[in-house]
């Protein structure tokens, strides 16, 4: 379901803007303002699981020749301490879309082999076993069946809290 808010002047609407940047980046966990260009991330939007991967803004998308130096200087500002510039994957928009993604929106990084995989499978979208999946790739796990799905969903995985998958507690 889409959430609307209505503002009684543009103004107002560019400060509730600013102050949820604010928030956002007041809040940001370590790991996630440690992310870097070449990291790779999932994002969950309810019903679908954004696979993204961290790109450098100063660099032509095509060729790969820095081109765009002033962009680099664009996320120096402090507004945008919290956003990368990134490129982001979903069953929905498989060939991929560029834009900025707010860190706090990121769920957990994911490994190189963990990218590699979701890619193979054009981005896969779970629902019941999502924080496992997460780990899994992740954690580089060699190859996720649907053996291992059954496995997760038997064993009520999707109920384990995404800090334990993140290694941040124990158990």
């Amino acid at each position: 379901m889409i959430e609307m808010t209505s503002y009684d002047s543009l103004d107002d609407m560019f400060d509730a803007i600013a102050n949820s940047v604010k928030a956002a980046n007041e809040n940001l966990d370590t790991w996630q303002s440690a992310i870097k260009i070449g990291d790779c991330f999932l994002r969950d939007e309810g019903e679908l699981l954004i696979w993204g991967e961290v790109i450098d803004p100063t660099k032509n998308i095509e060729t790969g020749a820095v081109e765009y130096e002033e962009d680099a200087k664009l996320y120096e500002e402090p507004h945008m301490r919290g956003f990368r510039f990134t490129k982001c994957y979903s069953e929905w928009v498989p060939e991929g879309e560029y834009g900025d993604t707010h860190m706090s929106n990121v769920l957990t990084t994911i490994s190189k082999q963990g990218w590699e995989w979701g890619k193979s499978r054009n981005w896969p979208t779970f629902t019941q076993n999502r924080l496992a999946v997460m780990w899994l790739v992740r954690n580089d796990w060699p190859d996720i069946t649907s053996d291992a799905i059954d496995y997760m969903n038997d064993h009520d995985w999707p109920n384990i809290s995404l800090a334990w998958f993140r290694g941040e507690c124990e158990g």
